[in-house]
């Protein structure tokens, strides 16, 4: 991974051309076989080092390109393309109309049906990623990054710099909603141990651990948790804690320490100081929690049909259908936009399916728009799915005007609420008030290099969207949501536009800074992500740095990683203890300290950590005398 395999056997493939009795016997061409998401960039790789050598995306289906595929060199194609040559069993007998032939028969008829790639001439042909084809475990040769060819390094590199993980502290407002949530995942961890099974009991604690580390990263992240879990009395104390958190310890001064601190180690010797810009948001969770608030009053009241049908908050802007139903304005848009594009011809309501016949209403369209042209008008009768206008660049939208959407392919009405008021930041976690810190003064420092961000939460990413917009920094996604076109449009604008100077999620040779904002549960993908960005084609020297939270989950993550790397680094075979799932014990010790009775049975598990939250208070109301 990241050796540079594909120009090694491009090398390979233009160094070693078929001699003159190969070519009179029919071998000519390379047959390259590749996973579909591939082949583009390995025609682009051709047409840049191949000289003069063709390559050309082989499909049966395609007839436009037969003069391209006669004289090219190289064929591309996809491993399901090839399968597609290979008759199944179930086809020959349906071809010969008889459903009675045994595999032996069809064997022997096979040929007879064999696709042209199965009986072609290739001089080579090369399987990349050639596991994809194998059922059982790969077994993989490491080379060194020591191993010389001819005297010579065969990988040369720039150097890389492993950060020290960048710790940070949870600002006061989060601390508050981080604690309580641990506090609640504790106790209903501890009352389920002995009433399920092992397995349901990993599993019911394996989502309380996503939660937490959803929670070090931004709150906005918990409101799945807080709108489906929280009792409205939580709500309401998470409102009072925070307005008087809020009176007591602006957020702006307590990140503000850290990012100082940080900068002495970013400045050259020779600097002058770096200015604090930038840091000037403000913690303010409140207006969302009142959504949270509004929606369990809703739901406690005798009439559940006040909420949205979709995402089931209460909102000030609901539309409602001719079937009664209610929508907020921004799920009826998302709703409009999916069944736009799915090419679906109706607009169904969500509970009852019934047609939504007056969306017009729900899309603000005015009279006067309306009467605007015969032209609009003849749109308007051609169905809904034209009332769609181009839109401008939304908030988080990348520099391409794309923006991922979560699995449960709803909107984050957190994120919504936010985007309400324009002219306020969006509220900072003091991870993402750490990553923009880093983010700004490399860009000051190192203005020509560029950066991953990396992150395993969909909204996360959306929330440094918004951050990265906000900053004017001109950014993109990669994200599975993303379609195949528009990831291809990432990679290629990230690599050849310098105005661009951030890619959240991805990994790419065209940047040697990379941030991680989420830890992985297994450090050799972490290992993976870096080697993606040092790798062959690097040409600057590659920085490469962990953002992790102290007295949190992410520390007990890191010392998992540790454990396991020393597991590995004893028992180094094809099938370790290390491959094991994590065991009761490690789930337990994920969320805090594991307590046991004399039998080593489990029977509480408590705090690790002791805040320091009461020295702080004090030494900032000295500082406010």
């Amino acid at each position: 991974m990241g050796l540079g395999k594909t120009l090694e056997t491009l090398a390979c493939i233009v160094g070693n051309p078929p001699s003159e009795e190969d070519k009179q016997n029919g071998l000519r061409k390379t047959l390259v076989v590749v996973p579909a998401n591939a082949i583009r960039q390995w025609q682009e790789e051709v047409f840049k080092h191949g000289n003069n050598v063709l390559a050309a995306h082989y499909k049966a289906s395609d007839t436009s390109n037969e003069g391209l595929l006669e004289i090219s060199d190289i064929w591309v194609t996809s491993y399901h393309e090839v399968s597609s040559h290979y008759p199944s069993n179930e086809l020959i007998r349906s071809q010969e109309g008889d459903d009675s032939l045994t595999p032996e028969d069809c064997e022997l008829l096979r040929r007879k049906y064999l696709g042209p790639l199965m009986t072609m001439k290739f001089y080579r042909v090369i399987l990349d990623e050639a596991h994809i084809i194998k059922n059982h475990v790969s077994h993989t040769e490491f080379r060194t990054m020591n191993t010389k060819f001819l005297g010579h390094a065969l990988f040369e590199l720039p150097t890389p710099h492993l950060l020290d993980d960048i710790k940070i502290d949870l600002s006061r407002e989060e601390q508050l909603i981080y604690r309580r949530v641990e506090d609640i995942f504790r106790k209903k961890a501890v009352d389920e141990l002995g009433k399920t099974s092992q397995d349901a009991w990993k599993r019911s604690s394996w989502n309380y651990v996503l939660r937490l580390r959803q929670a070090v990263s931004h709150p906005f992240l918990l409101e799945t948790l807080m709108r489906k879990h929280f009792e409205t009395v939580d709500i309401k104390w998470l409102i009072s804690q925070l307005k008087a958190i809020q009176t007591k310890t602006p957020f702006v001064r307590q990140v503000g320490r850290w990012c100082e601190e940080r900068l002495k180690h970013l400045k050259e010797p020779d600097q002058e100081d770096l200015p604090m810009d930038g840091m000037e948001a403000e913690f303010d969770m409140i207006p969302q929690l009142r959504r949270v608030e509004q929606q369990g009053q809703a739901q406690a009241g005798e009439d559940p049909k006040e909420l949205c049908r979709r995402c089931g908050y209460f909102s000030d802007d609901q539309f409602q259908p001719k079937c009664g139903h209610r929508f907020c304005h921004e799920c009826i848009m998302c709703h409009v936009t999916e069944a736009a594009a799915g090419a679906e011809q109706t607009l169904p309501c969500y509970p009852c399916r019934k047609l939504v016949a007056n969306i017009q209403d729900a899309m603000n369209i005015s009279t006067a728009a309306q009467k605007n042209s015969k032209q609009q008008k003849k749109q308007v009768r051609g169905g809904w799915r034209r009332l769609l206008a181009p839109k401008a660049r939304a908030r988080g939208d990348d520099v391409n005007g794309t923006q991922p959407i979560s699995q449960a392919n709803l909107q984050s009405l957190f994120l919504h609420e936010s985007d309400k008021n324009k002219e306020r930041a969006l509220t900072p976690s003091s991870k993402t008030t750490a990553l923009k810190d880093m983010i700004l003064k490399w860009r000051q420092l190192y203005p020509d290099e560029k950066i991953i961000v990396f992150t395993q939460f969909v909204d996360l990413g959306r929330i440094i969207g918004r951050m990265l917009q906000d900053e004017d920094i001109d950014f993109l996604y990669y994200f599975g949501s993303n379609t195949h076109e528009e990831k291809h449009q990432a990679i290629r604008d990230f690599g050849s536009k310098p105005n661009i100077h951030v890619l959240v999620a991805l990994n790419l040779a065209c940047a040697n800074r990379v941030f991680v904002v989420d830890l992985w549960w297994n450090c050799a993908i972490e290992s993976q992500a870096f080697g993606r960005v040092y790798r062959m084609g690097q040409q600057k020297q590659t920085w490469f740095a962990r953002l992790m939270v102290k007295n949190t989950i992410d520390e007990r993550i890191a010392e998992l990683q540790a454990k396991k790397l020393e597991m590995i680094a004893e028992t180094i075979k094809e099938h370790d203890a290390s491959n094991k799932r994590l065991t009761v014990d490690e789930v337990a010790a994920l969320l805090g300290k594991v307590i046991r009775n004399d039998e080593g049975e489990i029977i509480d598990i408590v705090a690790d950590y002791i805040d320091d939250e009461g020295e702080e208070d004090e030494e900032t109301s000295e500082e406010g005398q």
